[in-house]
This record gives structure tokens, sequence and C-alpha cells, in this order.
């Protein structure tokens, strides 16, 4: 799948009309309405709200409604979470760059639910490239995921979550962690539900009681 992606670039709509997320940064004239402005369709692009209009001086803008995609917001992370450096220089770890970009980009390993290969780490990889010319991470690890008895993930709108302060209160920090622990297969999700994590931590705590002098 990741590979099918990366060979096959398809159009993407980087936008997505939701009320939260990073606005566009895009603005409208609202001079155009009146012919006053002449600035092609009244759209400024600018990454700082501008006070004037660029091309007839109102202050009279609007800014874009929508965001960007979420996974285009995510998709920028190996860049915002290092600074922004200047791409154009593409500096990578071990030159003489001592920003954050230049320490540690590109990292050495990444990990994620596979489920996410192609909405998040494909474009990571996607914007990475173009912007820089470097895969952001060495290698990638795909864990595996709990989910319910029929297979589903674990939703709020579907409230079949388990609550994990529940198992701590009742078993413990330690408990919950080994019950959680044998599911970690790389790369297999494991089906659970309460009645089951429960039975887990129990025993886990019986064996770690027992262990303890």
């Amino acid at each position: 799948i990741l590979i099918e992606w990366l060979e096959n670039i398809h159009d993407w709509c980087i936008s997505r009309s939701l009320w939260w997320g990073h606005r566009l940064p895009v603005f409208y004239c609202q001079q155009v309405k009146s012919s006053k402005c002449k600035v092609q369709k009244g759209i400024i692009i600018s990454l700082e709200q501008p006070k004037n209009c660029p091309y007839c001086g109102s202050a009279e803008l609007k800014q874009d409604e929508q965001v960007l995609d979420t996974w285009f917001s995510s998709g920028l992370w190996p860049l915002s979470t290092l600074g922004w450096a200047d791409v154009e220089d593409k500096k990578i770890r071990g030159s003489e760059d001592k920003s954050l970009f230049g320490r540690y980009f590109p990292w050495d390993f990444e990990i994620s639910a596979g489920e996410i290969k192609y909405l998040w780490i494909a474009r990571m990889i996607i914007i990475s490239e173009y912007l820089t010319g470097q895969v952001p991470f060495k290698t990638m690890f795909f864990h595996g995921m709990l989910r319910d008895l029929l297979g589903r993930k674990f939703s709020k709108s579907l409230a079949n979550g388990i609550e994990p302060q529940y198992l701590i209160d009742k078993w413990g920090v330690d408990a919950t962690r080994m019950a959680l622990y044998t599911y970690s297969v790389p790369g297999r999700d494991g089906k659970v539900s309460k009645g089951i994590l429960d039975e887990r931590g129990k025993e886990v705590s019986l064996d770690l009681s027992a262990s303890r002098p």
C-alpha cells in the first residue's frame, strides 16, 4: 500500500470544511465585489494576515474559512516540530547546522499503527521528500492495535472503549501494563473486552504479588 501511494501519487485536496485545524493562509479582498480592486479573483496568499490589500490598499480582507486537511497538517510534522528549517538549504544531521532540524532530521526510528501508513506515514514522506529531498526517518515500525471482540476500533461514537484508569485502579499500573503487553505482537491486532482485560489483570496481579519478597 505504501509503495503504491508513493509511486502513483494522485491529486490531493488539501482543505476541509471543518471548524478546527490550521486555517488556509488565503485572504479575499472585499473590494473585488465592487470592482475597486483588480487582484485576480480577489485572492491574497500570505502566511501572516495582511493589514491591507497589496493591490488596492483596502483593509476589508476576509480569511478563507476552510482549514488544511488533517493529514496534510500531520504530514508537516517532521518540519513543524523541528523549527521549520530553511528547506532551501536542505541541511542534514551531521552538518554544521546546529538547529533542531540540522541535528535531528532525518531521525532514526518512527513507530505507528499500520492503518495510517498511507494517511500519515506516506504524507510525511511525500512532503519531506518534496521540500528537503530526504525521507524523514530511516526505520518504520508498525505495531498492532487493540480492538473490540467484533474487530472494531475503539471509538467514542461506538462507546466500546475500555477506560485504562479503571484497570489501573483495580489491578495497579504494573499489572495493567503487563496485561496489555501480552497483546504486543508486531503487526497483529488483538481483540479484547473489559472482561478479558479484567481476567488478565487479575492473573498478572497475583503473579506479581507472588514474586515480590
